[in-house]
């Protein structure tokens, strides 16, 4: 095994209310795996350990000589602390060759189906349906993606934003660029360039779906309203279930639904990020 002993005096804490950080020195041959680190703090030699404090990083301090060299492992309570050192390890000193940093959340849109989660139609006790129907919440994912790039493209942003790939699954939602900046070491520009995709999941598209019905319906190409007894008609107010050539659907039919396309098409995978295409 490439660690050949924990340095005695090499162990810094750092105790707050808020983290437990530990910082280990050790001494080892060769080349040494992340892997080959106690995942969670230990401290052999003082009979130390932290269950909860997680390996964050791992960095070469010292060369002792052709062979031996000192590492040093990064352990903290805070998982703040594991992206912080994750997205900052072993930069490349151009910017630009940075890789892109992603993170996910997850959001939902309401959809308005025939039939309940338990296949149960949503009508009234006469099997009318419920006018403007029962809103469901569906979930989605959202991919945040940060990328430094020579400068922000304005062209490419306007032919993106809220955009949707060809499948109708993935929306672009932000397209920002913070200032443009210049980094110390390297003098090169760059912007850093913020990117949002909303991806629905399971057969779900972003095309917007409305239930297929009105206050008429027609006969022979013209409008019918309902009447009562007295022959005096009366406006429905989108309670008349329709067919797809606008006549009325049976008493006690399921309604169909008419499907909108409310955003552009574009080609998503020119942006050349990792998941999106």
């Amino acid at each position: 095994m490439p660690i050949e002993k924990e340095k005695f005096d090499g162990l810094r804490e750092n105790i707050t209310a808020e983290k437990r950080e530990y910082h280990c020195t050790y001494i080892c041959r060769g080349v040494v795996n992340t892997n080959e680190f106690p995942s969670s703090f230990e401290w052999k030699c003082k009979n130390l350990s932290d269950p909860f404090a997680r390996l964050i990083s791992v960095e070469s301090t010292r060369q002792l000589s052709a062979e031996l060299h000192e590492m040093t492992a990064h352990y903290s309570t805070l998982p703040a602390d594991s992206t912080q050192r994750e997205s900052n390890r072993d930069q490349v000193p151009n910017p630009l060759a940075r890789p892109v940093r992603r993170r996910w959340t997850t959001g939902y849109i309401e959809t308005y189906p025939q039939r309940d989660l338990d296949n149960k139609a949503i009508v009234a006790a006469n099997n009318e349906p419920i006018r403007g129907g029962i809103p469901i919440k569906v979930p989605y994912l959202v991919k945040h993606y940060t990328r430094n790039e020579a400068f922000f493209n304005e062209a490419a942003a306007m032919a993106t934003i809220w955009a949707m790939n060809a499948a109708k699954t993935i929306v672009c939602t932000k397209f920002d660029g913070s200032e443009q900046l210049v980094d110390q070491q390297t003098n090169i520009s760059y912007a850093e360039v913020t990117y949002e995709f909303w991806q629905a999941v399971g057969s779900n598209t972003w095309d917007e779906r409305r239930m297929n019905a009105g206050s008429y319906w027609l006969e022979d190409g013209k409008p019918k309203y309902l009447e009562d007894a007295e022959g005096v008609k009366s406006y429905a107010d989108g309670a008349i279930l329709l067919k797809a050539d606008g006549s009325q659907l049976p008493q006690g039919s399921s309604p169909n639904w008419l499907t909108f396309r409310v955003f552009r098409i574009a080609n998503l995978g020119l942006l050349g990020l990792p998941g999106i295409s």
